[in-house]
């Protein structure tokens, strides 16, 4: 009896999270809501039309981007190409927002911060860096006038262009504002808690040794 008793609480130990595991899968597999159903029916919205010579090429591009958003559900995915010095193709599929449909990103990348990203979390002094517009209550950049350290004096740093470069380079804030954004990040305001995660884990070599830095 206490080994029948023994194996049945192994079997419930076992059994009972498998069983919770697929009822969970097969709830939001049969719940979840197919945003583009129909890749043929996907919206776009043509920025750069291709010229005669890219037609074909183009048409296959644009069933394989509906075939991906129907595939992977996404919401949209905006795709432009360039051949030579020439911009060929620029298009965008689906929706920018689910709940009021708008169509995807022509957006400038500034344009799209400022609107979903600083407005919504109150990073009100957190802008764009410019070489032509002067900002108020910027700060005088200096660096060490020796061996690195500031205890030898410092010297006026020459003014460097930051405007072209891309990702954080290109915007000055204040600490308040970036903890606003740090912790939106965290509470899950930002993003889903699984982006998080995915941009905080540690990329790995091809000898599978960790670098210690993720994508995010």
């Amino acid at each position: 009896m206490r080994i029948q008793t023994l194996l049945a609480l192994i079997v419930l130990a076992v059994g009972v999270p498998i069983a919770a595991i697929l009822g969970i899968h097969m709830y939001m597999s049969t719940t979840a809501r197919s945003l583009h159903p129909d890749p043929e029916s996907v919206p776009s919205v043509t920025h750069v039309s291709p010229s005669r010579e890219w037609t074909d090429d183009v048409e296959q591009g644009r069933q394989i981007v509906r075939a991906g958003l129907t595939g992977q559900n996404l919401p949209g995915l905006s795709v432009a190409v360039g051949v030579g010095d020439e911009l060929v193709w620029a298009e965008s599929f689906g929706w920018a927002d689910l709940d009021d449909r708008v169509p995807v990103a022509n957006e400038p990348f500034l344009t799209f911060m400022r609107k979903q990203i600083f407005e919504p979390l109150g990073m009100d002094d957190t802008r764009a860096d410019s070489a032509t517009e002067p900002i108020p209550d910027r700060v005088t950049s200096y660096f060490p006038r020796y061996a690195a350290d500031p205890r030898y004096g410092l010297h006026l740093m020459r003014e460097i262009d930051y405007s072209c470069y891309a990702g954080s380079s290109a915007f000055l804030s204040t600490p308040s504002d970036l903890v606003r954004f740090g912790m939106a990040i965290n509470s899950g305001k930002l993003l889903q808690p699984a982006t998080v995660q995915l941009f905080q884990t540690s990329q790995r070599l091809p000898s599978g040794e960790e670098t210690g830095y993720g994508l995010g």
